[in-house]
């Protein structure tokens, strides 16, 4: 079980995602080390397989929108939340889809959330210049 999931509850939004066509040979190598990388993986990013052609080499309805802009099969990409972060071009190694992920972690665990500012009225902004508490605005 994924720690992160467990602490955290919610799935990450973080995703390193496969996108392949089910009749692709080099998808069809790649599925070992995709799915014994996603097992040992212990971080805040979900790996994820996208199909966009089935084995008829038909595009597969509901993943038209994540499938897109994928030209070649298969092409791996890490995203945050619906952001792009990185184009995965390593070898097609268990270890190496580990490494990747490893080398964003501590990025993707540690963005800042822009929070909006908020203008305090005159009332509550003390007069004079000094070290401020959070009690000053209480």
């Amino acid at each position: 079980m994924n720690w992160w999931r467990s602490l955290h509850g919610a799935e990450p939004a973080h995703e390193f995602r496969e996108y392949y066509a089910a009749g692709c040979g080099h998808c069809q190598n790649l599925d070992p080390a995709w799915k014994t990388a996603a097992r040992e993986y212990e971080g805040p990013v979900t790996f994820r397989q996208v199909e966009c052609l089935d084995s008829s080499w038909k595009p597969v309805a509901e993943n038209a929108r994540l499938c897109q802009n994928v030209q070649a099969f298969p092409t791996m990409k890490l995203f945050s939340g619906n952001t792009e972060v990185a184009e995965y071009t390593g070898d097609r190694t268990a270890k190496s889809l580990l490494d990747f992920a490893q080398q964003h972690d501590a990025t993707l665990r540690h963005q800042v959330v822009p929070l909006p500012l908020v203008a305090l009225p005159p009332c509550c902004v003390p007069a004079k210049r000094r070290n401020l508490h959070v009690g000053d605005f209480l």
